[in-house]
């Protein structure tokens, strides 16, 4: 009897583990696999559009967030509940490889493919290597990055959009003990694969488009600085102007009047279903620095202000952010500069530059890394497939 090829894919927490992770098998159902999908109770929701196609583990494993012993307890024997569960999984159903796109849910997928000895695939989504990720790097086969990777290891294999020379360098390279650490770019949806390289319109003397986005950490701040921004510019171009802005609930009335005040057309949303849209039909993207949310602006070539979350772990946005402005895609404000003020003038210098956003907007396309879950796809079926 014919084996099927099985893949385990754990992914949970916010977007920004979930989107890349679900690219990813959407790419191996492509291939013809069998996808099971491990995660915790946030990241369920954003399965939907694939809950069909896939089976779906929940995992009850949060991060601790009271370093009393009580959390600890509790986190520890949700661990160990949750290790059991998959281990017994495999058992029943032992997959070919295992992939963990790092967070706090992923721990236990990759401590019992290390244990049932199936092979373990991690996935970076950051220039800079999570906790999780780091804790299992010794004991995978392979570490894909999403991001430009700092790390203090020189032998980063960069996988270029078109080399299959690169890929096979890569297998053979995996099949030695020692892991490796490729470059691939972070996986996006299909969504935003649609959008690649929208033709991007330059700012100029008609309707134009912001769009804000930036994760569940960062609407406290967007929703008070950039609407009190936008009342600053010349009433010129605020009468051209049409706002995307997704903000938490708590703060939706506050922003839409305050947005009526400066007297632009606008969109407020908890949640833009149709994102990629959002991004294809805006002249600026304001955002936090999260990989997934740069990586899928990157794709579709839009120019961005940056506002990386100081609080992030190893400072990662900050660096991720960095990558960007490197490649001549974006503008960095830091948080103790964002004011109404300095987004303002931030605002006006690009409106009043055309060459300037198609620069930027060009740069984004050159950093942009639109064959990466196809890569990464071929990369794990000509190394895992059984038949």
């Amino acid at each position: 009897m014919q084996r099927s090829n099985n893949i385990c894919i754990s992914a949970g927490g916010t977007g920004g583990h979930i989107f890349p992770a679900v690219a990813l098998a959407e790419r191996m159902l492509k291939f013809g696999w069998d996808v099971d999908f491990v995660t915790d109770q946030r990241g369920e929701g954003f399965l939907k559009p694939i809950s069909k196609s896939i089976s779906v583990k929940v995992v009850q494993v949060k991060q601790i967030k009271n370093s009393n012993i009580l959390s600890w307890y509790r986190f520890l024997v949700n661990i160990f509940l949750s290790v059991v569960s998959c281990y017994i999984s495999f058992r029943y159903k032992k997959p070919n490889v295992v992939v963990g796109f790092g967070g706090y849910s992923s721990l236990p997928i990759c401590i019992s493919a290390i244990v049932s000895r199936v092979p373990l695939v991690l996935h970076e989504q950051n220039s800079v290597v999570g906790r999780v990720n780091k804790f299992f790097l010794s004991k995978s086969k392979c570490m894909a990055f999403g991001f430009p990777p700092l790390i203090d290891r020189q032998d980063v294999l960069k996988i270029e959009d078109q080399s299959f020379n690169d890929l096979a360098t890569a297998i053979r390279k995996m099949e030695k003990k020692k892991p490796i650490l490729v470059y691939l770019g972070n996986p996006v949806r299909a969504e935003i694969l649609s959008r690649k390289n929208s033709i991007y319109t330059p700012p100029g003397d008609w309707p134009l488009a912001i769009f804000i986005v930036g994760g569940s950490q960062s609407a406290d701040i967007f929703g008070h600085i950039v609407p009190k921004s936008l009342l600053q510019l010349p009433e010129k171009l605020r009468l051209r102007l049409r706002v995307y802005f997704q903000v938490r609930k708590e703060l939706k009335e506050t922003v839409i009047l305050e947005l009526q005040n400066a007297g632009v057309r606008f969109e407020v949303s908890e949640f833009f279903d149709d994102i990629s849209e959002k991004i294809a039909n805006s002249q600026l993207i304001i955002s936090r620095a999260g990989a997934s949310t740069l990586s899928e602006i990157a794709i579709i070539g839009r120019p961005s202000i940056l506002v990386p979350l100081p609080t992030a772990k190893d400072d990662h946005q900050n660096k991720n952010a960095l990558a960007m402005e490197a490649a001549g895609a974006s503008i960095i404000i830091r948080q103790e500069d964002f004011s109404p003020d300095n987004l303002s003038k931030e605002l006006e210098k690009f409106f009043a530059s055309s060459a300037q956003a198609e620069d930027m907007a060009a740069g984004a396309l050159n950093f942009s890394k639109p064959r990466a879950s196809e890569n990464f796809g071929l990369l794990l079926n000509q190394m895992y497939r059984a038949d």
